[in-house]
């Protein structure tokens, strides 16, 4: 016991040119935070970009066709049958089911502004001005 924290001592060793174990006490993804990389799964129909959702090109259509489908008094069930008869595919799996539907608009239910956040954005207005008139 030399009465100096640990801390002080390992980060004079480490300027010392001594190699060291990575520390437990920091997160062993530190340089990710400071990337703008985010280790987290991004909720379907996004993606992090330097740390901030943006709608994701592919996935944001087929979201917003669930949560008109659900919205028009479907079941979770039925939507999923239509998203599999349009041969849409969710992320990492073969074909939607009723759960994965069901995970996807209880989210977006709890978090509404992630959305419409997304629908004020330019790029996104512009996709949805060009579907209303198709």
């Amino acid at each position: 016991m030399t009465g100096v924290p640990r801390t002080n001592v390992r980060s004079r060793l480490i300027r010392g040119g001594v190699s060291l174990k990575p520390s437990t006490h920091e997160p062993a993804g530190g340089d990710e935070r400071h990337s703008g990389q985010v280790r987290w799964n991004s909720p379907y129909g996004f993606q992090y970009n330097k740390g901030k959702l943006i709608p994701h090109p592919q996935e944001f259509e087929t979201l917003r066709l669930i949560l008109d489908q659900f919205n028009e008094s479907s079941t979770y069930e039925e939507v999923a049958t239509k998203l599999n008869a349009r041969k849409l595919r969710p992320r990492s799996a073969k074909q939607w089911t009723r759960f994965t539907v069901r995970q996807i608009v209880k989210w977006h239910q709890a978090y509404p502004k992630v959305l419409e956040s997304a629908d004020s954005m330019p790029a996104t207005r512009k996709k949805i001005e060009n579907r209303r008139r198709q």
